[in-house]
């Protein structure tokens, strides 16, 4: 296997522009083409392609590549490099269907199979660490995962963590709470490479991620597995509850960071607008899926006025969903940073950076949690569902509506159940901002 830790393969896109501004599309096709063979970033490739089709008004040929795309992961290139060859050779290439069963045809094919096994390679030094989509979900419940990883990892003095994605058997996932029944695969394959698979790049010690392309594929890494460092032991679940425990052992468990390079471009994005004001970063929640849980709009939208009356810098980082489907009510308030919403990696960035973090509770601001230096204020509501007093108290061992929180929270971080209006957010900024102050 791989070590992801890096990619070193450089390839001048200026060659392809060239031809393309001469009207030469077949030849820039051919070159991209060939250069699948060694190039890891096939999707960045493959995007490109797709580009080359739309101006040759190839709309199908364009649809067709632009699926391929979506479905590589940089990180596994021997799966993107056999999966495109089979859409290569399909014979029409419109027809994605039959190309994506061509490859299944491929990995089922024992002599294959025989062959990955003998090219995985696996070191010493490593933490594997296996995400079943089978058990678990697509949401923030691998940021507790992640956190109980990397303590495992601390624990055997080992180098590195290794995050490999497991399908599950409901087209890839599984099919059990309401948002698993709500979303499309379409739209858990989505949310599995642009959320959980970034989520696990905050451990600082992170060297790859893997997302095996079958349950039967990856019979072939656990072969090799046993003898090697391995989390967990067994097939098993994660939630907020295993947190609490971990903490009541005596662990630190504030160990995810924002990653350097994402803190860079935050840093300069702020620099040339806050000038020497305090950053306020604002998340909203405006989700479809249980909307009883989402902002009241109204009460925000006074309350981030007030806070620019002020005199804060305040960054406002929509709801992912909303702002894709374009029914966001927030993604043209004042400063909103829409590339936060579409990036884990810059959205903790802008969460390090910030003053103070002021959110309403969502998957993504979880990870706020297990941020030593992150100040914030998160507002989860009493609404029925998940966010219910029992449900919570089932998934934490922790009694919010009774007045307990997560026991490892530092003076500058709150998380707060109940009810949100305009006048409790005033208030708990208040008290919240004199805490900082006093620090």
């Amino acid at each position: 296997m791989e070590r992801d830790s890096g990619n070193d393969t450089k390839f001048d896109f200026s060659d392809i522009v060239t031809l393309v501004n001469d009207g030469q599309m077949d030849q820039a096709i051919s070159i991209l083409d060939s250069t699948l063979e060694d190039f890891k970033i096939v999707g960045e490739l493959l995007n490109v392609r797709a580009l080359i089709h739309q101006l040759q008004n190839q709309p199908d040929h364009a649809l067709a590549t632009f699926k391929a795309a979506l479905l590589v992961n940089d990180s596994n290139p021997e799966f993107a490099k056999n999966l495109f060859n089979c859409y290569r050779q399909s014979g029409d290439i419109k027809d994605f269907q039959k190309s994506k069963a061509r490859y299944q045809q491929l990995i089922n094919d024992p002599a294959y199979l025989d062959d990955i096994e003998q090219s995985i390679t696996l070191e010493d030094d490593i933490l594997y660490c296996i995400w079943d989509l089978n058990l678990n979900n697509i949401a923030s419940d691998i940021l507790n995962f992640i956190v109980l990883a990397e303590i495992e990892r601390r624990e055997k003095s080992l180098l590195g963590l290794y995050f490999i994605f497991i399908p599950g058997l409901a087209e890839g996932f599984r099919d059990t709470s309401p948002r698993d029944i709500q979303l499309t695969a379409s739209e858990k394959n989505w949310r599995l490479r642009y959320l959980s698979v970034p989520y696990c790049w905050l451990a600082p010690s992170c060297r790859g991620v893997t997302i095996m392309p079958s349950r039967e594929y990856s019979q072939y890494f656990f072969n090799k597995l046993g003898d090697y460092h391995h989390f967990p032991k067994y097939q098993s679940a994660f939630a907020m509850m295993d947190i609490t425990r971990s903490v009541k052992a005596g662990n630190d468990v504030q160990l995810l960071r924002a990653p350097q390079y994402s803190l860079d471009y935050a840093q300069s994005w702020l620099r040339q607008r806050a000038g020497n004001k305090k950053i306020i970063v604002v998340t909203i929640r405006e989700s479809k899926v249980e909307p009883q849980r989402n902002a009241d709009l109204n009460a925000w939208k006074q309350f981030i006025d007030h806070l620019e009356e002020l005199d804060y810098f305040v960054v406002v980082i929509p709801d992912t969903e909303t702002l894709l489907d374009g029914t966001s009510e927030s993604d043209d308030w004042i400063q909103s940073f829409a590339p936060a919403a579409m990036s884990i990696e810059l959205r903790a960035a802008f969460y390090a950076l910030a003053y103070l973090n002021i959110s309403a509770a969502c998957g993504p601001t979880t990870m706020q949690f297990y941020m030593a230096d992150v100040p914030f204020l998160i507002f989860n509501p009493d609404a029925p569902g998940l966010s219910s007093p029992d449900r919570i108290k089932k998934l934490t061992g922790i009694d919010f509506a009774g007045g307990e929180t997560l026991p490892f929270l530092q003076r500058h971080q709150r998380f707060i159940y109940g009810a949100v209006d305009y006048e409790i957010l005033i208030k708990e900024f208040t008290r919240q901002t004199l805490t900082i102050e006093s620090l």
